[in-house]
């Protein structure tokens, strides 16, 4: 497996809870508030951490930034 199906499964991954999410969020008579914080708070919050897991991962993959000569001396 490589970096690019490692991206594309991540990115799929948080996709499909996200619709799943929102389409809860239409079906429900619930208040938003409701939704938040009793419903789905807790698919709400798995889709929140494999979000961070997604962008930590993509940051990761980023080359490092060049060393500069700024540093004081």
């Amino acid at each position: 497996m490589n970096l690019s199906q490692i991206d594309e499964a991540l990115k799929v991954n948080v996709a499909v809870q996200l619709v799943s999410i929102l389409k809860k969020m239409e079906e429900t008579q619930a208040s938003k508030k409701d939704f938040i914080n009793s419903l789905y708070a807790l698919d709400i919050v798995k889709v929140s951490q494999d979000h961070i897991r997604y962008v930590t991962f993509y940051f990761s993959k980023k080359e490092p930034l060049p060393a500069t000569s700024d540093a004081p001396t």
